[in-house]
Order: structure tokens, then C-alpha cells, then sequence
């Protein structure tokens, strides 16, 4: 029996979050009705009345609860998570997105479901949020490449992808995960305001590779994933755009930021992406088809060439470094007030793999202030 044809409802767990929106919306374009779980209420507007949708309301942490939001469904599409290693309380994360996790995929057992999509994250591999850091051992990197995360964040999704092959194993359900790169929306403006300059900085190592995925291409991934995958089988594929996230020739970014690296591009066309992406196309039938190439927004950056040219390097370094720190005495707090939006992602603000609100500044305790510091000058 052809398991896709009896699926008409999916259980979309952080339904309310950055992705989640946008695959809910995917989800009801195509037909199917969606179970949103969270524990935030959607925005007004989002879902158009008269929807096939219905809203839940539980932790992920609650097992009889998610049990009760799986029955009646064929297919589970798993984004709920807490989506960066920056926490105050680092065991919540292995809690929450590993025993969330292995709670959803046991109520999917109990009631039979045998679809089901993991939202995971290119972090697994460990560079990204590496405590020390390290090259990865080729390029363009694939599911291939061994997973070495350092932070907990990391290695909860990891730990999440392993339980979908147990359950995959032991029940013959079919699991995907998909590890995602970094989820763009073009059509914010806030976003668009700086997009310009990170697509032109040749000054910064970036982890991602110079990787993205637009949000439509990447709720649409989602929707393939549970409709294609072939029965009693797992895999983690990689969910990017194939062409770079920079107007600069990526092999004059890897050879100045990954050096050892230069002989693995050497024939790579000058906006390849560097994540490999062929698996997902094979296994579930998925390819991007959205590039920022293609915004009028960002035409112009894209006809231009931007050699990472050594003077030019230097000067977007100490640009990126001026700082205005301003200490009251009187108050509890520092503020930090930064030149780049990027550094309120890795310090505060709505951080996430699937995106977020970046913020140009946030506000620190004083009792964070070496570590803020120490990342500012990393």
C-alpha cells in the first residue's frame, strides 16, 4: 500500500516558530489538514480562516500530551526544539530536544504513524558551533562526513537523528532528517536592510560555508520529505540552495579561510554551494529552486566581483571591530552596541538555525561580560 495516499493529517510541531509557519502554510497548499502544536499561540493572520488547521497547545516534555496530539494523524513533522547552544541552563537542551524527541517518536510507534520528518541541523556536524575550531576533512561537505559536535545543541540533534534510526529499525517507519543550513526569508526587509554587506564580506570565516535555504524551498522540503521517502528507511540529508550565499568567488573564500582545504574547490565553479546536496534530490525528490540571485534587490551584487583583496580585508576587520561599550555605574547592566547585526546572533536576540530576529544590539548582565567580550574579539 502506497503510505503517502492515506496521509491527511500531519502533526507540525513548532507550528508558531520561523519555519513552522511557513511549512504550515505549505502543508495546506497541497491539500493536507495540519495539527500545529506549540507552546506559543500563532500570530493573527497567519493561517486564513476557513483553513483545514487546528492549534494544540503542549511542552515537548509532556508525554501524554504528545500522544494525544499524534492520534488521528499518518505523518509527523517535528520542527519544535530549542534551536542554539546559547542557554542559560545548558541540560534543558538535551532534555527538551532529545527526550521531546524520543517521546513523539514512541506515540507515533503506540499509534501506528510511519512518517516522519525531523527538523536537524548542519550543526551536527560540529564546526559551526565548535569550541575548538576546526576544518572539516573536504569540501563540499555531505552526510558523509563524520559528525564531531562539541556543544550540546549539536549533539542533541545528532542524538535525535539516531533515535529516528532505532524507530526506523524496530517499526519500519520511515525517518528523515533534515539537516538544515541557514533559512533566509527575502521578503524581509529588516533582513535585506544589511544583506548586502554580508554578501560582500570576504573579512569573516564563516562555519556555514557561505550556505543558505530559502524558507520556501525549505517548508517545501519538509512536505517532500514525508511524501517521498522510500518506506522503512532513514537518512539525514542536506537541505541548501546549490549556489553560494556570497557575491565572492567561493574558492578565493576557502583559500583564505580554509587554506588546507584550496585543493578540494579548485574545480568547483565560482558560486557553487558547499554543502552537497544530492542526496536530498535522491532520496526525497528535493532541489532549491529559489536563489538570492534572482531578487531584483540583490541583482546588482550579484554582477559584481568582489576579490577578498588584502588591504580591503583589513579594513572591514577593523570596522568590524569598533565597538561603542558604554558602562553605567548606576544600573546593573552593559550595553553593547554592535557595528555588525551578526554579533547580537551569536550573543542574544531570537537565535536560531531556522533563523531569527538579528538584532544590532543586545544587553548583557555583567556577570556575562568576559564571555561577551571573549566572543566579540573571536
Amino acid at each position: 500500500m502506497d503510505e503517502t495516499k492515506t496521509i491527511q493529517k500531519v502533526l507540525l510541531t513548532g507550528v508558531s516558530g520561523f519555519v513552522g509557519k511557513q511549512v504550515a502554510r505549505e502543508l495546506l497548499a497541497h491539500g493536507y489538514a495540519v495539527r500545529g502544536l506549540d507552546k506559543t499561540p500563532l500570530p493573527d493572520g497567519v493561517i486564513p480562516p476557513g483553513q483545514a488547521f487546528e492549534m494544540v497547545y503542549a511542552d515537548m516534555t509532556d508525554r501524554l500530551a504528545l500522544l494525544a496530539a499524534c492520534d488521528g494523524c499518518q505523518a509527523i513533522i517535528h520542527l519544535a526544539a530549542i534551536p542554539h547552544p546559547l542557554v542559560s541552563n545548558p541540560e534543558d537542551i538535551l532534555h527538551t530536544n532529545v527526550v521531546g524527541t524520543g517521546y513523539l517518536l514512541e506515540a507515533a510507534e503506540k499509534l501506528g504513524i510511519m512518517r516522519f520528518a525531523l527538523a536537524s541541523t548542519c550543526c551536527a556536524f560540529g564546526i559551526y558551533f565548535a569550541l575548538k575550531p576546526f576544518d572539516p576533512d573536504f569540501l563540499p561537505l555531505s552526510e558523509a562526513h563524520p559528525a564531531k559536535p562539541h556543544d550540546l545543541y549539536g549533539l542533541s540533534k545528532l542524538m535525535c537523528e539516531q533515535a529516528c534510526q532505532a524507530y526506523t529499525t524496530r517499526t519500519g517507519m520511515a525517518t528523515v532528517a533534515l539537516r538544515l543550513t541557514s533559512v533566509y526569508d527575502f521578503d524581509n526587509e529588516r533582513r535585506n536592510q544589511w544583506a548586502a554587506k554580508q554578501l560582500t564580506d570576504t573579512a569573516r570565516r564563516q562555519n556555514d560555508f557561505w550556505t543558505y535555504i530559502e524558507i520556501a524551498d525549505c517548508a517545501r522540503a519538509f512536505r517532500l520529505a514525508i511524501e517521498n521517502a522510500p518506506p522503512a528507511t532513514f537518512a539525514p540529508v542536506i537541505i541548501a540552495a546549490r549556489d553560494s550565499y556570497s557575491a565572492v568567488d567561493v574558492r578565493e573564500l576557502v583559500a583564505l579561510h580554509f587554506p588546507a582545504l584550496s585543493p578540494f574547490v579548485r574545480d568547483l565553479s565560482p558560486t557553487t554551494a558547499l554543502y552537497d546536496t544530492r542526496r536530498a534530490e535522491e532520496h526525497m525528490g528535493f532541489v532549491a529552486q529559489n536563489s538570492w540571485r534572482d531578487r531584483p534587490e540583490f541583482a546588482e551584487i550579484a554582477r559584481k566581483d568582489y576579490p577578498p583583496r588584502r588591504k580591503e580585508r583589513k579594513e572591514r576587520k577593523d570596522r568590524k571591530r569598533r565597538t561603542l561599550v558604554r558602562s553605567r555605574s548606576a544600573t546593573r547592566h552593559r550595553f553593547f552596541i554592535f557595528s555588525e547585526p551578526w554579533c547580537s546572533w551569536r550573543l542574544g536576540g531570537s537565535i536560531g538555525s531556522a533563523g531569527g530576529d538579528q538584532r544590532g544590539a543586545v544587553q548583557v548582565q555583567h556577570g556575562d561580560k568576559r564571555l561577551s567580550e571573549r566572543r566579540l574579539r573571536d
